[in-house]
Protein backbone atom coordinates (compact mmCIF):
# COMPACT_ATOMS: atom_id res chain seq x y z
CA UNK A 1 0.00 0.00 0.00
CA UNK A 2 1.10 3.41 -1.15
CA UNK A 3 0.73 5.97 1.21
CA UNK A 4 1.09 10.00 -0.17
CA UNK A 5 2.17 12.91 2.13
CA UNK A 6 -1.00 14.25 1.68
CA UNK A 7 -2.88 11.39 2.80
CA UNK A 8 -0.50 10.95 5.80
CA UNK A 9 -1.33 14.69 6.69
CA UNK A 10 -5.07 13.99 6.51
CA UNK A 11 -5.03 10.78 8.67
CA UNK A 12 -2.85 13.09 11.59
CA UNK A 13 -5.14 16.15 11.16
CA UNK A 14 -8.41 13.88 12.16
CA UNK A 15 -6.27 13.10 15.87
CA UNK A 16 -8.51 14.54 18.42
CA UNK A 17 -7.05 14.49 22.08
CA UNK A 18 -9.35 15.54 23.78
CA UNK A 19 -12.40 12.45 23.06
CA UNK A 20 -11.63 9.00 24.18
CA UNK A 21 -11.81 6.29 21.68
CA UNK A 22 -9.60 3.86 19.95
CA UNK A 23 -5.66 4.27 19.58
CA UNK A 24 -4.18 1.81 17.22
CA UNK A 25 -0.65 0.57 18.18
CA UNK A 26 2.20 -1.06 15.07
CA UNK A 27 5.55 -1.37 14.54
CA UNK A 28 5.83 0.31 11.42
CA UNK A 29 8.27 -2.19 9.83
CA UNK A 30 5.68 -4.72 10.54
CA UNK A 31 2.43 -3.76 9.84
CA UNK A 32 1.96 -0.28 8.08
CA UNK A 33 -0.13 -0.99 5.64
CA UNK A 34 -2.64 -2.95 7.89
CA UNK A 35 -2.99 -0.11 10.28
CA UNK A 36 -4.20 1.78 7.66
CA UNK A 37 -6.58 -0.13 6.60
CA UNK A 38 -7.97 -1.17 10.04
CA UNK A 39 -7.69 2.72 10.69
CA UNK A 40 -10.08 3.42 7.67
CA UNK A 41 -12.85 0.48 8.86
CA UNK A 42 -12.85 1.45 11.84
CA UNK A 43 -13.02 5.31 11.50
CA UNK A 44 -15.77 4.48 9.12
CA UNK A 45 -17.84 2.45 12.22
CA UNK A 46 -16.64 5.21 15.00
CA UNK A 47 -16.35 8.32 13.03
CA UNK A 48 -12.55 10.08 12.39
CA UNK A 49 -11.68 11.42 15.96
CA UNK A 50 -12.73 8.39 17.66
CA UNK A 51 -9.51 6.53 16.08
CA UNK A 52 -5.45 7.48 15.53
CA UNK A 53 -2.89 5.80 15.24
CA UNK A 54 0.40 6.41 17.35
CA UNK A 55 2.50 7.99 15.09
CA UNK A 56 -0.11 11.22 14.72
CA UNK A 57 -0.18 11.69 18.51
CA UNK A 58 3.50 11.68 19.37
CA UNK A 59 4.78 14.93 18.52
CA UNK A 60 8.14 16.69 19.05
CA UNK A 61 9.77 16.71 22.59
CA UNK A 62 9.39 14.44 25.18
CA UNK A 63 7.51 10.97 24.31
CA UNK A 64 6.86 9.52 27.60
CA UNK A 65 4.24 11.75 28.64
CA UNK A 66 2.86 12.65 25.33
CA UNK A 67 2.24 8.33 25.51
CA UNK A 68 0.73 8.45 29.07
CA UNK A 69 -1.55 11.09 27.82
CA UNK A 70 -2.44 9.71 24.73
CA UNK A 71 -3.43 6.27 25.68
CA UNK A 72 -4.54 7.45 29.01
CA UNK A 73 -7.41 9.21 27.07
CA UNK A 74 -8.22 6.13 25.17
CA UNK A 75 -10.59 3.04 25.90
CA UNK A 76 -9.34 0.28 23.53
CA UNK A 77 -6.13 -0.13 22.87
CA UNK A 78 -5.49 -2.03 19.24
CA UNK A 79 -2.31 -3.53 19.18
CA UNK A 80 -1.49 -5.04 15.57
CA UNK A 81 1.00 -7.81 15.54
CA UNK A 82 2.25 -9.07 12.42
CA UNK A 83 5.22 -12.06 11.32
CA UNK A 84 8.04 -9.58 12.22
CA UNK A 85 6.77 -7.93 14.92
CA UNK A 86 9.48 -9.64 17.29
CA UNK A 87 12.24 -9.64 14.53
CA UNK A 88 12.23 -5.63 14.70
CA UNK A 89 15.89 -4.66 15.14
CA UNK A 90 18.05 -1.80 15.86
CA UNK A 91 21.05 -0.73 14.15
CA UNK A 92 22.70 -2.71 15.81
CA UNK A 93 20.83 -5.78 15.42
CA UNK A 94 19.37 -5.71 19.49
CA UNK A 95 15.32 -6.64 19.29
CA UNK A 96 13.70 -2.74 19.39
CA UNK A 97 11.20 -4.92 21.80
CA UNK A 98 13.52 -5.27 24.54
CA UNK A 99 14.99 -2.08 24.40
CA UNK A 100 13.77 -0.02 27.65
CA UNK A 101 13.31 2.77 25.57
CA UNK A 102 11.18 1.46 22.76
CA UNK A 103 8.25 3.99 22.54
CA UNK A 104 6.02 0.99 20.98
CA UNK A 105 7.08 -1.14 23.60
CA UNK A 106 6.37 1.98 26.27
CA UNK A 107 2.82 2.41 24.95
CA UNK A 108 2.05 -1.63 25.06
CA UNK A 109 2.59 -1.75 28.80
CA UNK A 110 0.69 2.20 29.28
CA UNK A 111 -2.09 0.61 28.23
CA UNK A 112 -1.40 -2.83 30.08
CA UNK A 113 -0.99 -0.64 33.60
CA UNK A 114 -4.45 0.93 33.17
CA UNK A 115 -7.25 -1.45 34.16
CA UNK A 116 -10.03 1.38 32.24
CA UNK A 117 -8.05 0.37 29.15
CA UNK A 118 -9.57 -2.29 26.72
CA UNK A 119 -5.91 -4.25 25.04
CA UNK A 120 -6.69 -6.38 22.11
CA UNK A 121 -4.17 -7.79 20.35
CA UNK A 122 -5.12 -8.21 16.85
CA UNK A 123 -2.94 -11.09 14.65
CA UNK A 124 -2.30 -10.64 10.69
CA UNK A 125 -0.96 -12.07 7.92
CA UNK A 126 -1.04 -15.23 9.55
CA UNK A 127 0.70 -14.16 12.99
CA UNK A 128 0.73 -15.80 16.71
CA UNK A 129 1.01 -15.04 19.66
CA UNK A 130 4.49 -14.91 20.72
CA UNK A 131 5.68 -17.29 23.67
CA UNK A 132 6.04 -15.88 26.97
CA UNK A 133 9.49 -16.09 27.46
CA UNK A 134 10.37 -13.73 24.18
CA UNK A 135 8.75 -11.06 25.93
CA UNK A 136 9.63 -8.14 28.72
CA UNK A 137 7.84 -8.32 31.91
CA UNK A 138 5.71 -5.22 31.10
CA UNK A 139 4.05 -6.23 28.64
CA UNK A 140 3.63 -10.01 28.62
CA UNK A 141 0.11 -9.23 29.80
CA UNK A 142 -0.80 -9.55 25.97
CA UNK A 143 -0.87 -13.34 26.23
CA UNK A 144 -4.07 -13.03 28.99
CA UNK A 145 -5.56 -11.13 26.30
CA UNK A 146 -8.03 -11.74 23.91
CA UNK A 147 -6.91 -11.75 20.21
CA UNK A 148 -8.32 -11.58 17.09
CA UNK A 149 -7.15 -12.26 13.66
CA UNK A 150 -7.05 -10.98 10.75
CA UNK A 151 -6.13 -13.06 7.22
CA UNK A 152 -5.84 -11.79 3.69
CA UNK A 153 -8.96 -13.61 2.62
CA UNK A 154 -11.50 -11.58 2.07
CA UNK A 155 -14.06 -13.50 4.21
CA UNK A 156 -11.78 -14.46 6.63
CA UNK A 157 -10.65 -10.78 6.71
CA UNK A 158 -14.02 -8.91 6.81
CA UNK A 159 -15.01 -11.27 9.82
CA UNK A 160 -12.27 -10.46 11.79
CA UNK A 161 -12.78 -6.71 11.53
CA UNK A 162 -16.30 -7.25 12.28
CA UNK A 163 -15.67 -8.80 15.32
CA UNK A 164 -12.73 -6.41 15.92
CA UNK A 165 -15.37 -3.36 15.65
CA UNK A 166 -17.94 -5.21 18.11
CA UNK A 167 -15.40 -5.70 20.92
CA UNK A 168 -14.61 -2.05 20.64
CA UNK A 169 -18.23 -1.23 20.31
CA UNK A 170 -18.79 -3.10 23.37
CA UNK A 171 -16.22 -0.76 25.15
CA UNK A 172 -17.29 2.34 23.50
CA UNK A 173 -20.99 1.66 23.48
CA UNK A 174 -21.78 3.55 20.38
CA UNK A 175 -24.65 1.33 19.37
CA UNK A 176 -26.20 1.36 22.37
CA UNK A 177 -26.14 5.12 22.32
CA UNK A 178 -27.70 5.26 18.63
CA UNK A 179 -30.14 2.77 19.85
CA UNK A 180 -31.51 5.04 22.43
CA UNK A 181 -31.38 7.97 19.89
CA UNK A 182 -33.48 6.09 17.75
CA UNK A 183 -35.78 5.16 20.45
CA UNK A 184 -36.63 8.39 22.02
CA UNK A 185 -37.03 9.81 18.00
CA UNK A 186 -39.62 6.93 17.38
CA UNK A 187 -41.01 7.79 20.90
CA UNK A 188 -41.64 11.22 20.45
CA UNK A 189 -43.57 10.72 17.03
CA UNK A 190 -45.58 8.18 18.35
CA UNK A 191 -46.55 10.22 21.27
CA UNK A 192 -47.36 13.19 19.64
CA UNK A 193 -49.44 11.69 16.83
CA UNK A 194 -51.52 10.55 19.96
CA UNK A 195 -51.55 14.31 21.44
CA UNK A 196 -52.90 14.76 18.07
CA UNK A 197 -55.56 12.32 17.53
CA UNK A 198 -56.81 12.27 21.01
CA UNK A 199 -60.03 15.11 21.34
CA UNK A 200 -60.13 15.35 25.17
CA UNK A 201 -60.58 18.11 26.73
CA UNK A 202 -59.48 16.68 30.16
CA UNK A 203 -56.60 18.67 31.73
CA UNK A 204 -55.20 15.33 32.94
CA UNK A 205 -54.79 13.90 29.54
CA UNK A 206 -52.77 17.08 28.97
CA UNK A 207 -50.63 16.92 31.73
CA UNK A 208 -49.68 12.81 31.06
CA UNK A 209 -48.41 13.47 27.34
CA UNK A 210 -46.86 17.47 29.06
CA UNK A 211 -44.94 14.50 31.84
CA UNK A 212 -44.42 12.11 29.06
CA UNK A 213 -42.78 15.19 26.25
CA UNK A 214 -40.70 15.51 29.60
CA UNK A 215 -39.24 12.89 29.84
CA UNK A 216 -38.25 12.19 26.20
CA UNK A 217 -36.68 15.49 25.84
CA UNK A 218 -34.54 14.72 28.18
CA UNK A 219 -33.65 11.83 27.43
CA UNK A 220 -32.92 12.47 23.82
CA UNK A 221 -30.89 15.34 25.64
CA UNK A 222 -29.18 13.71 27.34
CA UNK A 223 -28.47 10.73 24.69
CA UNK A 224 -27.53 13.73 22.31
CA UNK A 225 -24.48 15.63 24.65
CA UNK A 226 -23.33 12.26 25.51
CA UNK A 227 -23.30 11.31 21.24
CA UNK A 228 -21.22 14.70 20.56
CA UNK A 229 -19.27 14.78 23.42
CA UNK A 230 -17.78 10.85 22.56
CA UNK A 231 -18.31 11.71 18.57
CA UNK A 232 -20.80 8.97 17.71
CA UNK A 233 -22.04 8.60 14.21
CA UNK A 234 -25.37 9.43 13.84
CA UNK A 235 -25.82 12.28 16.51
CA UNK A 236 -28.08 13.70 14.08
CA UNK A 237 -31.17 11.27 14.98
CA UNK A 238 -30.50 12.13 19.06
CA UNK A 239 -30.63 16.09 17.69
CA UNK A 240 -34.38 15.38 15.54
CA UNK A 241 -35.80 13.55 19.00
CA UNK A 242 -34.36 16.64 21.49
CA UNK A 243 -36.90 18.60 18.75
CA UNK A 244 -39.48 16.24 18.41
CA UNK A 245 -39.38 15.67 22.09
CA UNK A 246 -39.19 20.05 22.79
CA UNK A 247 -42.13 20.42 20.06
CA UNK A 248 -44.06 18.17 21.92
CA UNK A 249 -43.87 19.56 25.38
CA UNK A 250 -44.64 22.81 23.47
CA UNK A 251 -48.21 21.28 22.46
CA UNK A 252 -48.74 19.30 25.56
CA UNK A 253 -48.04 23.30 27.33
CA UNK A 254 -50.76 24.61 25.07
CA UNK A 255 -53.10 22.43 25.13
CA UNK A 256 -53.43 21.97 29.05
CA UNK A 257 -53.65 25.76 29.16
CA UNK A 258 -56.74 25.17 26.53
CA UNK A 259 -58.12 23.07 29.22
CA UNK A 260 -57.39 24.59 31.97
CA UNK A 261 -58.70 28.27 31.00
CA UNK A 262 -61.73 30.00 32.21
CA UNK A 263 -65.06 29.12 29.97
CA UNK A 264 -65.81 31.63 27.83
CA UNK A 265 -69.02 32.77 26.72
CA UNK A 266 -70.64 31.48 24.03
CA UNK A 267 -70.68 33.86 21.08
CA UNK A 268 -74.03 34.43 20.42
CA UNK A 269 -75.20 34.38 23.99
CA UNK A 270 -76.76 37.65 25.35
CA UNK A 271 -75.20 39.72 27.96
CA UNK A 272 -77.10 40.48 31.34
Amino acid sequence: MVVTRHEVHRRRSVYNPAVSGVFIGYRTSDTRAWALAIRDHLAHAFGDSQVFLDVDSIAAGPWRAQVETAVGRCAVFVLLIGPRWLMAADADAHPRLLAPDDVHRYEIATALAKSSTLVIPVLVDGARLPPVEHLPADIAGILARQAVEIGDQRDVRDAGLARLARLIDARLGHARLRRQATLATGAAVVVGMANSWIGSESALAAGAFLVVGCLLAALALVTARRMRRHGVKGAAMAILAVVLSTALVAGSLVRLALTTSPARVPAGEAQR
